[in-house]
């Protein structure tokens, strides 16, 4: 059985994902919604969407987002696993993609400067399809509350079956920067947390 969402907000749908074989999440897709769904569920189209919102367990968890700050706070449902049921980024195809090789172009920078990341990325399953490669930052200590992680960069690649492609990410200077207490834009010394994954929660 698979199960086709139209909706206009992120709904609790942990009955859906326990007894349905897949789910088609379209939210709306305009006046060719039928067509477009009939040729993913019969494999003419490889789908390869990304959830741009995180869809969380129950209204308990509300509001949830990947970037939440890292306040030192427990953030747990009394009774309930306190992980999203599908993370920012989330997307399924017909096929599968690995990624390897992930390399910064230098491990320290200057304030003002860029760095540069690298990686491989393969088709490894049995269809043709698009991934996206998804860049996020963590800024591990700051003068104010940081998020935990924060999406620079991302990329859609579409590779045939067994296709290998290198990558590159600059992230500039305004991916580092922050707004400190007297709300001006700074870089601020430190280190940071490069992460690279296709969803916030698959990442190396």
């Amino acid at each position: 059985m698979v199960v086709i969402l139209i909706h206009e907000r992120s709904l609790t749908i942990n009955y859906i994902q326990e007894k349905a074989a897949a789910i088609v999440d379209g939210w709306y897709l305009g006046e060719h919604t039928g067509t477009a769904i009939a040729r993913t569920l019969f494999g003419d189209n490889n789908p390869g969407g990304k959830l741009a919102v995180t869809i969380p367990r129950s209204v308990g968890q509300l509001p949830v987002y990947y970037s939440q700050r890292a306040t030192g706070t427990l953030k747990k449902s009394l009774f309930e696993n306190s992980t999203p049921l599908f993370h920012f980024g989330f997307g399924l195809s017909y096929t599968a993609f690995s990624l390897d090789n992930l390399a910064p172009s230098s491990p320290t920078i200057k304030a003002g400067d860029s760095c540069s990341v690298t990686l491989t990325i393969k088709n490894t399953g049995k269809a043709g399809g698009d991934e996206v490669v998804q860049v996020y930052l963590k800024d591990v200590v700051g003068s104010v509350t940081r998020p935990d992680m924060a999406l620079k960069a991302f990329k859609r690649v579409s590779l045939r079956v067994g296709e290998t492609r290198q990558l590159s990410f600059v992230l500039d200077k305004t991916a580092f920067e922050m707004l400190n207490l007297k709300y001006e834009r700074v870089v601020e010394p430190g280190e940071f947390k490069i992460y690279v994954g296709t969803s916030s929660r698959k990442k190396t």
